[in-house]
């Protein structure tokens, strides 16, 4: 696998962005493997790789992308939940909650995965003046990451920044 060079996605919210290796071939197909194969095998080496981006990064918590109760139902597991298992406990938080159900963004143009997800998180907690990084997959368009960006941003993080496995960009 090839590390990309620099991710090219609208932040928005997001402070900065970060991924192991592009989406093609086998970090793209680790991914496909890992999502929708159910092979969570791959996780630990996708997991170590995403602490490995993540080194030198200052931080305070790490925080999966959450995914609606019905995905993870139909799934069994939180694919971003996974891949933050090589971090310290103490440093992942479930900082979000999924609270709507949102048609998944493969499949998707730019645009309706701009707008899929607006309002399908939520925060309560007080995050004033934390940092935050927010683990996924892959990002494509970073509508996903944007989303959990805003909704952070508005619990008071200071600084909100996306490391992901792979990027389409």
């Amino acid at each position: 696998m090839v590390a990309p060079g620099p991710i090219i996605i609208e932040l928005g919210e997001l402070d900065a962005a970060h991924a192991a290796y592009g989406y093609e071939g086998r970090a793209g197909q680790a991914v496909r493997k890992l999502k929708f194969n159910r092979s969570t095998s791959l996780a630990p080496f996708m997991a170590a790789e995403i602490v490995r981006v993540a080194t030198g990064l200052t931080y305070d918590f790490v925080c999966p992308v959450p995914i609606h109760l019905l995905r993870w139902c139909s799934r069994g597991f939180n694919q971003a939940e996974l891949l933050c298992a090589e971090f310290p406990r103490s440093e992942r938080q479930d900082l979000l909650r999924r609270i709507r159900f949102t048609r998944p963004q493969v499949g998707l143009s730019a645009q309706d995965r701009r707008t899929n997800l607006v309002g399908a998180f939520q925060s309560q907690l007080n995050l004033a003046g934390k940092h935050v990084l927010v683990i996924d997959d892959v990002v494509t368009t970073g509508g996903t990451a944007r989303e959990c960006a805003k909704v952070l941003k508005s619990a008071g993080a200071a600084r909100v920044e996306l490391v992901v496995f792979a990027s389409q960009n």
